[in-house]
This record gives structure tokens, C-alpha cells and sequence, in this order.
């Protein structure tokens, strides 16, 4: 007897190829039949008018940070998505080097940190890339902003291949971030190599999506070349303002021309114009950010800094794409001091208090300790459009598991993707962009038992009504749920279901234990 028959669906297999009327039978966490089955089941769903699909696979999660404290990860699998590839932007929540910090003893090594997730009833599956930064901070001290010795750069890469061993992918980069931004390309490619040499992956937050993104990109197709890893170019985009947009164009065809000659890229994308990220990470120099975010939040009471950190802002992002525009472009969240300025922009918190928009940025920054993130309106649906439409782009959220958003990705990316450039903007077909969402990101990060509907694979399957699948996240509520998610099954076991008299009418499902 089978544990589990979905009938009379709609099969979209993940490969990008059209969908065909079948069953799907499911035993021991496998799919073990797909046709017309009629045999004894300990569970019928019946899928008439419902497509059945592969569970998704989010390229670029930041889950691993919460998912110690949130096994559940309810807002993740109420979109359909059944993996992340968690440790993205140059940090991971395993390996960790600071005694004192939060779930040491858990964290400690990549093979620690696997067996208490293991321990703690997921509901997804988790992939994990160390983070080089996290690596560079364990060997060199944090924040070293310098180049490591060589003793040092065998120590990293000794780390690497340990945390392979112990079950990581590979590394990612935060090259944008410091201390990523304090290493060069060499030093990169040096501990790269020891991905390559074990047939993982590299992905990167480049070191600038907006005045250097034609070198940033320019930069990851040298990596992987000289490395030999597959290697993504993290939520690729076109940001900082008008000036940039457009170059995505550029970039995509240096890509392509890379591909073609055999270099291992491709690259990930959200569906959203507006991008995350800490205020620290935004406004203040790289050079700055070695001192740390104590030191710099004392700083900012000082009028001399102040006019420092003014200058900086102003040739960084004022001078070359938003004259008439200011800081308008970003909205704060996460604050715990003043925290009435949660969701306004710079320009409205300015307002409020009668202040310069530069004033009350750096009065934010000092009372928080540099600690909030931004939501930065920075982006061109034109520009994500020509991304997300390249069949080498993976769907990624750059999310997190969380139940306090601060943007929409978090609960709606994989909705959103599919109702916005899909079926509005017809953009892609909808049997392309399930490949994306699923079959492209398994064979980019060789996850050989998902991403299709197979026999032998495993039971990660979403059943949703196409027509409707979607996010009702905004950027002023970006908690609110998805519809047309009917069932989620993860490993052959049914983890979310909609349910018809809870909830229906608000078109949010109903996670069943």
C-alpha cells in the first residue's frame, strides 16, 4: 500500500516541459509511481484542477541564521519551497569561532550544526555554504583589513575543505561586505580552489551592484575560471539609482559569453525592485567599518565624522543617481531605538523631526549602534525582468526564516515570481520558471534526489491551483500569506494543507503538524 496518491493532477516535472494529466504515488519519503494508479493508499488528495509540481528550491536563503531558533520555518514552506541553500553574502551559521556566542556547542562545526538540525524536526530540507568572511574572521580576527599571511591562507583553506567534508556545498562570498571587501581576487581564488577541486559551488555577493557592476560580474567569471567551481552572482541585479539601470544588459551578455566558452556561471534572482540590507552595510565606508559598529556609532555624534561619513554618502550614491531624489529611496526597519521610524523613509523621518535627512540618518545610526536594515528602492523591474527571463537565473529570495519581515520576499518570492512575471508580464512560461524554482538549482548544487517529479525522487512536492498561486506580502505588510498553496509535502510528508474551513477565505493555508 502506498503512503500517499495525488490524483487527477496537472504534472509540471521541473525539467521545463509541458505539463501531462497523471498520478503520483508516494512511499517512504520516495516517489515511487507516476500514472494512472489505482491501488489502496493510507492518504488520497485528489489534484483535479491543480498542478502538481517539484517543491522549490530557494537558490539564496539567509535561513540558516533562524532556523535553530525556528525549525518550523513556516514561512518558508507555506510558499511551496521545500530547500534553501542557506549561508549566502559571506556568513553561515556554522562553522562558528566565538565561545560566547548564541547555540555554540551547535554551531562549533558544520557536522555540529547539521546533526542538531537533524534533532530538531525541519520543516525543510537545508543545504549550507560556508561563509568565507565567517572563515576569514575565525582565521585572521574579525574585521582584519589586510591580506592573510600564508600560513593564514592555508589555515582558511584547511577550513574549507573541513566543512565540505563535514557537508557544506561550498563557500559563499560577501565581497561587498567587509571584511569580504578586504580581500582581493587572488586571495578568492586561492581558497576557491578547494571548491573547485571538490566539485562545489561558489556564490557571491558581489562588490558592487551598481557604479562596479560590470567589473563586480566581470570579476565572478574570473573566479570561475580560474577556480574551476560553478559559481553564482548573487541576486544579480541593477541597483544604486537611474544611472545604473539598464546595465544589466551588459552583464547578462558577459555571462552568456562566458557559458558559451565553458566557464561554470550562472546567477539567482528575486522578484522585487527593492532590495535588504543593513543601514551599517549602506552608509558607511567599508574603510570606516573596520573600526566596528560601537566605535562608529560614538563617531557620529561627532560633527567632524559626521561630515566625513556625509561626503562619502553623497559621492557614493547622491552625486552620480539620486540628485533630486535625496535618501528617499530607503526605508528603515528593524530599530530599537526609535523605533517610531520603523517603516518611513529617510526623507519622512526627516520630517517628522524637523531634521536634514543626513541628520536624522545619523542620529538613527548612533542611538542604534548601527544596528537596523534598510529596504532600498534602488532597482528597475525592466532590469529584473531581463534577469529572471535568462535560463541560466535560478529563483532565489535572499530571505530569511523569520516572523518578523521587513520585506515581502520573505513570505512571498516563490508566489510572486510566478503571479508578477508570469502571468502578468508573461515574462516566462510558467513550465520555465517551475525549472527554475526547482530542477536548475538541484543540478546547480547537485541535490540529485530533488527538483523533479521522477520516480526516485524524493517526495518534496507542491500541489497549488496555478491560476491563482500568489503573494498578498506588500512592502507595508510584508507578513501576509500567499494563496493558491493547497499541499506541501516534504520528504512524503504532508506538511501543509489548505484547509476549507480555516482560513479559506483569507486564501491562507493552515499548517497541519
Amino acid at each position: 500500500m502506498f503512503d500517499i496518491i495525488i490524483k487527477n493532477g496537472n504534472i509540471v516535472d521541473g525539467t521545463g516541459k509541458k505539463g501531462y494529466a497523471s498520478d503520483v504515488a508516494v512511499k517512504d519519503g520516495k516517489i515511487v509511481e507516476i500514472g494512472k494508479i489505482d491501488a489502496p493508499a493510507a492518504r488520497v488528495i485528489d489534484a483535479a484542477g491543480l498542478t502538481v509540481t517539484p517543491g522549490f528550491i530557494d537558490s539564496h536563503s539567509h535561513g540558516d541564521g533562524s532556523v535553530l531558533e525556528m525549525p518550523d520555518m513556516d514561512n518558508i514552506v507555506l510558499q511551496g519551497v521545500t530547500t534553501i541553500i542557506g549561508g549566502q553574502c559571506g556568513g553561515s551559521d556554522a562553522p562558528c569561532g566565538k565561545k560566547d556566542a548564541k547555540n555554540y556547542e551547535k554551531r562549533c562545526t558544520v557536522e555540529n550544526w547539521f546533526k542538531a538540525l537533524e534533532q530538531s524536526g525541519l520543516g525543510s530540507n537545508v543545504v549550507l555554504l560556508a561563509g568565507h568572511s565567517t572563515i576569514r574572521d575565525m582565521v585572521m580576527g574579525d574585521l582584519a583589513n589586510r591580506a592573510p599571511t600564508a600560513d593564514e591562507m592555508e589555515q582558511m583553506k584547511a577550513m574549507v575543505a573541513k566543512c565540505m567534508d563535514e557537508g557544506a556545498k561550498g563557500i559563499n562570498l560577501g565581497i561587498y561586505y567587509t571584511p569580504g571587501a578586504y580581500a582581493t581576487t587572488d586571495e578568492i581564488v586561492e581558497v576557491g580552489k578547494v571548491v573547485g577541486e571538490r566539485g562545489g559551488v561558489i556564490s557571491s555577493h558581489i562588490r558592487s551592484e551598481s557604479i562596479r557592476l560590470v567589473e563586480s560580474v566581470e570579476e565572478m567569471i574570473e573566479i570561475a575560471r580560474r577556480t574551476g567551481a560553478k559559481t553564482i552572482v548573487s541576486h544579480h541585479k541593477a541597483a544604486g539609482g537611474p544611472n545604473y539601470w539598464g546595465r544589466t544588459k551588459i552583464t547578462t551578455k558577459l555571462i552568456e559569453e562566458a557559458r558559451e566558452q565553458g566557464v561554470p556561471i550562472w546567477c539567482d534572482v528575486y522578484p522585487y525592485e527593492a532590495c535588504s540590507t543593513s543601514l551599517w552595510a549602506t552608509f558607511i565606508s567599508p574603510e570606516r567599518q573596520a573600526l566596528g559598529k560601537k566605535k562608529i556609532a560614538e563617531m557620529l555624534k561627532t560633527p567632524e565624522y559626521r561630515k566625513e561619513a556625509r561626503e562619502w554618502i553623497e559621492e557614493t550614491f547622491i552625486n552620480h543617481s539620486w540628485h533630486e531624489k535625496g535618501l528617499s529611496w530607503c526605508l528603515m526597519c528593524g530599530l530599537k531605538e526609535l523605533s517610531e521610524l520603523n517603516g518611513l523613509r529617510i526623507n519622512e523621518a526627516a520630517e517628522k523631526y524637523g531634521k536634514d535627512e543626513f541628520e536624522t540618518l545619523f542620529d538613527v545610526l548612533s542611538a542604534n549602534e548601527c544596528v537596523g536594515r534598510g529596504v532600498l528602492f534602488t532597482m528597475n523591474e525592466e532590469d529584473v525582468a531581463n534577469v529572471i527571463s535568462k535560463p541560466y537565473a535560478m529563483i532565489g529570495s535572499d530571505g530569511s526564516v523569520s516572523r518578523e519581515p521587513a520585506h515581502p520576499r520573505n513570505y512571498g518570492t516563490f508566489p510572486r515570481a510566478v503571479s508578477r512575471f508570469v502571468r502578468e508580464l508573461k515574462v516566462v512560461e510558467f513550465e520555465e520558471m517551475i525549472r527554475k524554482m526547482t530542477s536548475l538549482a538541484a543540478e546547480v548544487y547537485d541535490l540529485d534526489t530533488k527538483g523533479v517529479i521522477a520516480v526516485g525522487k524524493d517526495a518534496d512536492i507542491c500541489v497549488i491551483d496555478a491560476d491563482k498561486y500568489g503573494p498578498l506580502s506588500t512592502f507595508v505588510e510584508p507578513g501576509k500569506p500567499n494563496v493558491g498553496v493547497e499541499y506541501v509535502l516534504v520528504n512524503g510528508v504532508v506538511t501543509v494543507e489548505h484547509d476549507k474551513y480555516n482560513g479559506a477565505l483569507a486564501g491562507k493555508p493552515v499548517r497541519k503538524a
